[in-house]
């Protein structure tokens, strides 16, 4: 009986050895996780509207300065609903961690344009105003997390600018009229 301890001891040990070896293996340090080409593209996709719709966050003020509600809800439901969209394809394709910080942005502003609505519903310009605030800061936030090289093309990129309102058209943006030739 003495000897079948000793054996089951021995045995025993050696499974603990060979445990403990197996678990403590070489270290191999995983790089971090980076953006991949196709990454970069993908991005690249939805990075120039979003900094294009970004432009026009002053027309946002504007409107908001000037009570004009309907400007206000239609910027809101218009061009700033499509660049939500746009943030939220663009945070697909962001690192993990990224994801988690674009969404919860891009959530934020939603959030913040219910609350410009509610204050264009109650005709509040101060609450509108913090709103609007309250965007800038969020749009930054998601902003952070974008990849600096998927910036730097969407800037490159040329954007056009929007054409001008007809209340904004003058006499100098008009075109010229076509001059009729005589000869046939």
């Amino acid at each position: 009986m003495s000897k079948l301890r000793s054996l089951l001891s021995w045995l025993l040990a050696g499974i603990l050895a060979l445990t403990i070896a197996g678990c403590g293996g070489s270290a191999t340090v995983t790089p971090p996780p980076t953006y991949g080409a196709d990454e970069i593209t993908q991005i690249q996709k939805y990075a120039p509207s979003i900094l294009a719709t970004h432009e026009r966050f002053d027309e946002l003020l504007t409107a908001i300065d000037a009570a004009n509600w309907t400007e206000t809800q239609n910027l809101m439901r218009g061009p700033f609903g499509q660049m939500l969209q746009d943030m939220n394809y663009l945070s697909l394709h962001l690192l993990p961690e990224d994801q988690k910080v674009a969404r919860q942005a891009s959530r934020s502003i939603f959030e913040d344009f219910v609350r410009i609505d509610r204050a264009a519903a109650d005709n509040n310009i101060d609450a509108a105003a913090r709103a609007y605030d309250q965007v800038l800061t969020d749009f930054e936030q998601f902003v952070q997390v974008v990849p600096e090289a998927a910036l730097a093309q969407a800037s490159a990129s040329e954007v056009t600018p929007p054409a001008p309102k007809a209340a904004e058209a003058t006499p100098e943006s008009a075109p010229e009229p076509v001059a009729e030739s005589s000869e046939v």
